[in-house]
């Protein structure tokens, strides 16, 4: 064996291995892995217990104490392409495997892999998962040491690349080691079949498949140490490790040829599963020490940075970690946003180090400083084709250029006031546009008047047209209005003036648009009397096709005079409900009568109550006053109303069993008492009948219909419903019902029309934003309908007892052609869960008869 004068024989145990060799001062060998993957084969293993008693494993079965797990290894990424989830999941087994003391199906396992380039380090307790992953990329083709650790007593694991920290996270506490009365798992029964009681190097110990990929490269030099080794930055070992009290195994991994992998305690020792193609794996003279003590070459930092102005930038790299021989590195720049020539100048060069230099060294970067504002910008910076020694972590890292120019300040264009007045008589009005807050380039905003009570053409002259600034240039702008005076009593009349479509960079600040109020100077007739509505209130049947609204004038017919009127949405919507109107009354001179118009309502097959229209007169002219009221209230009748004729109300009186009428027939299953008149729900029985009121198929064969009214004990919202059952094309066959169902879901905002099908099984069909949120005063209705085959329509209303009659406050309509679709009537009824939240009162049909 190479070296084997300088190495110490140190034990003998078992009769298959017998010598370990103390290191030499460079490491002799290395293993190299091809990621076969599967069949046993491409890896080493260790074993760490015997399943054939209950006695303790060798040392390196680590995990009952803190633990560290270090290596050296060398990869590109063509060769390892697995990825790895990070965080409280198994996602390490994604990764390429590294090492691995998974359990099959079975807790306390943990491993190591690499995903995207990354180490991942994860950790299993109980099923008590988490997996931390580091940050560096380790797969350029460099030798890197990882060290991984994990602290028994708090779960914390840790992740270092090159002695620099990469990951931390907090896992699972407690005993991590192979169970000394363990079962093993077997995944595959065969090759793999005891592969459990092992710790396997470069592969997945089950050979789960190509979903769970092997390591590809170099490694060497693995340490198991029984202490948490690293608490921050350390510097790498020039040389191969040794062994000391901590150790619990240590593989130099030197061996050359064989299959035996020998533990330098000779206490642990392994053995090489080799096979596939490539055959792997094959002892290598490719070790991470290239001469005794020559060093690693690594950017003293990941990031450098400076304002553009700085005119340089200093990059340092250090060799640490031995200083044997003359060394050298090539430094470049390259990539990211920054332009070389224009931003820095790119730069690329070689450092070299004689024997026994260990001082740092550097490049310079220079930059170029320009006057334009741009985003900051990046360029990269690498160390490449190392000689001598070998390239640590970092050996890239990212240039950041600040950039220092201020950006151009064009200013903010704006009134310099939000209104002002003019007298009819005054001839112009002038406005002034400011610029403020900078006055960088040329800058323009167009203008434009817009009428208001004042009329461009009658009242005032409209106008249009830009302002521009010059580059400098902050002085004010003005805008001339011509204003035009009349002999109209009319009183005071507006008009506004916008600022718009500002260029140059510049913003529209605020005030953008302007008011302006010309005063009346004519003095009104005597007498012009006051103009009102005749009511407050008006009311029209929604069938009746139009409401006529009265208009009054009062105290005075001197002069001509008018009011314009106008109409908006209350409860009722324009275009679905009635139809907008707006317009101008007139009276003459001497005229004194009323003046009416008429507001078009329509009629519409829908259950939904009255409806409101907001009226509302604006400014009279020639001297009129607005008398009281100026507003007032359109009431559109409902002439679908749900009330049913009178006699038909069920206040829970009658006898269970009783025939209520039009076929409906009551009943009074067990899940409801009866007090007071009111029917309060009981704590559901085991049985489905929980619905008060049941109809026979033979009625209105191909719908059912429900409403209930209730109201909420507190607003801690139960789940109160109507439904209809309407059967199916298997009549006679279990679960040949389909249940349509209208409920609150348990807030006071929100209900829900649903389907079940067989079992307990619910599809949302709708969800109803009620209007209003439910109180504990109110009283509130349900109603669900269904109609149809094939699709089913159903309506389904959340309606609220306002005093002065029912008002929806949820509202859907749609259609269900499910596979369930309906083929004979069913029953409708009532019913809920977390009764003590509402009672219930008073049933009503949803329609006439």
């Amino acid at each position: 064996m190479r070296g084997h004068a300088r190495k110490q024989l140190l034990a003998v145990l078992g009769s298959c291995f017998a010598a370990a060799l103390l290191p030499l001062a460079a490491s002799a060998g290395s293993l190299r892995f091809f990621g076969n993957g599967v069949n046993d084969i491409d890896r080493a293993k260790i074993q760490i217990d015997n399943p054939a008693d209950s006695n303790p494993g060798p040392p390196a079965d680590i995990g009952g104490t803190d633990f560290t797990i270090e290596f050296w290894i060398r990869g590109s990424s063509a060769d390892n392409r697995g990825t790895a989830r990070c965080g409280s999941s198994y996602g390490w087994i994604d990764g390429n495997t590294i090492l691995d003391r998974d359990r099959y199906n079975q807790p306390r396992s943990f491993g190591i892999s690499l995903g995207s380039g990354r180490i991942a380090f994860g950790v299993n307790i109980a099923n008590n998962v988490q997996t931390v992953c580091g940050s560096r990329d380790v797969l350029d083709n460099q030798w890197h040491h990882v060290a991984v650790q994990r602290v028994a007593a708090t779960g914390v694991l840790r992740i270092f690349v090159d002695g620099i920290a990469d990951g931390q996270a907090t896992g699972p506490a407690g005993d991590l080691s192979y169970p000394d009365n363990g079962v093993p798992g077997n995944f595959c029964n065969g090759s793999c079949a005891f592969s459990d009681p092992y710790l396997v190097i470069a592969a997945e110990k089950h050979d789960a498949g190509p979903a769970y990929p092997s390591f590809a490269g170099f490694l060497d030099e693995l340490r198991l140490s029984t202490v948490a080794r690293y608490l921050g930055a350390f510097t790498v070992p020039a040389q191969p490790f040794t062994l000391d009290a901590s150790t619990a195994a240590l593989y130099h991994l030197d061996e050359t040829s064989g299959t035996a992998v020998g533990d330098v305690r000779g206490l642990s020792n392994g053995f090489l599963r080799v096979g596939g193609n490539p055959t792997g794996p094959v002892w290598s003279t490719e070790t991470p020490f290239s001469a005794l003590g020559a060093g690693m070459l690594a950017l003293q930092s990941t990031s450098y940075g400076a304002g553009e102005s700085a005119g340089s930038v200093t990059v340092t790299v250090a060799r640490t970690g031995g200083s044997s021989g003359a060394a050298s590195v090539t430094y470049q720049t390259s990539g990211g946003t920054a332009t070389p020539g224009s931003d820095y100048e790119g730069v690329s060069g070689v450092l070299s180090w004689a024997s026994g230099d260990s001082s740092p060294k550097t490049f310079t970067i220079l930059l170029l400083d320009d006057a334009i504002d741009e985003v900051d910008e990046t360029a990269g910076i690498s160390l490449t084709g190392a000689s001598g020694a070998s390239i640590g972590s970092p050996s890239t890292a990212t240039l950041t250029i600040t950039d220092d120019d201020l950006p151009p300040s064009p200013g903010v264009l704006r009134f310099q006031g939000s209104s002002q007045s003019v007298p009819e008589n005054g001839g112009t009005v002038t406005l002034t546009v400011t610029r403020t807050g900078g006055s960088d380039g040329a800058v323009t905003v167009d203008y434009a008047s817009a009428n208001g009570t004042a009329q461009a053409g009658s009242d005032f002259t409209g106008v249009t047209g830009t302002l521009a600034w010059n580059p400098g240039d902050a002085s004010s702008r003005t805008i001339s209005v011509p204003i035009l005076e009349d002999t109209l009593v009319e009183g005071s009349e507006a008009f506004t003036v916008v600022l718009s479509g500002a260029s140059g960079g510049a913003s529209l600040g605020s005030p953008s648009s302007t008011s302006i109020t010309i005063t009346d100077d004519d003095a009104p007739p005597p007498g012009a009397g006051t103009l009102q509505f005749s009511v407050s209130a008006y009311s029209v049947a929604e069938n009746d096709g139009a409401a006529t609204v009265t208009v009054t004038r009062n105290g005075g017919s001197g002069g001509a005079v008018s009011v314009p009127y106008s109409s908006g949405n209350g409860t009722a919507v324009a275009g679905s409900d009635y139809s907008a109107v707006s317009g101008v009354l007139n009276w003459a001179s001497g005229d004194a009568a009323s003046k009416s118009f008429s507001v078009p309502v329509f009629a519409d097959a829908a259950v939904e109550g009255d409806e409101t229209v907001q009226l509302a007169l604006g400014a009279p002219s020639g001297g009129a006053t607005l008398g009281s009221p100026a507003s007032a209230t359109l009431t559109i009748r409902d002439s679908t109303s749900s009330d049913p004729p009178a006699g038909f109300l069920d206040d829970f009186d009658r006898a269970s069993g009783a025939n209520i009428g039009n076929g409906w027939l009551e009943e009074m299953p067990a899940a409801f008492s009866l007090g007071n008149g009111i029917v309060v729900k009981n704590a559901s029985p085991n049985t489905n009948r929980d619905s008060l009121v049941y109809r026979p198929a033979a009625e209105n064969a191909l719908d059912g219909e429900a409403t209930i009214e209730m109201r909420l004990r507190n607003t801690a919202v139960g789940y109160p419903q109507v439904f209809v059952r309407l059967q199916t094309t298997g009549l006679g066959v279990n679960n040949a019902m389909v249940r349509y169902v209208l409920y609150i879901d348990g807030q006071v905002r929100r209900a829900v029309i649903a389907r079940q099908a067989a079992g307990n099984n619910y599809a949302i069909l709708a969800t109803l934003n009620l209007s209003v949120a439910m109180n504990t005063t109110d009283s509130y209705r349900l109603c669900l309908r269904a109609t149809g085959t094939d699709p089913v329509a159903l309506e389904g209303r959340v309606e609220r007892f306002t005093g002065g009659g029912w008002q929806p406050i949820g509202q859907a309509n749609l259609a269900d052609a499910s596979a369930s679709r309906v083929r004979t009537a069913g029953s409708a009824g009532f019913g809920g869960f977390a009764e003590s939240s509402y009672t219930f009162d008073n049933f009503r049909r949803t329609t006439s008869p």
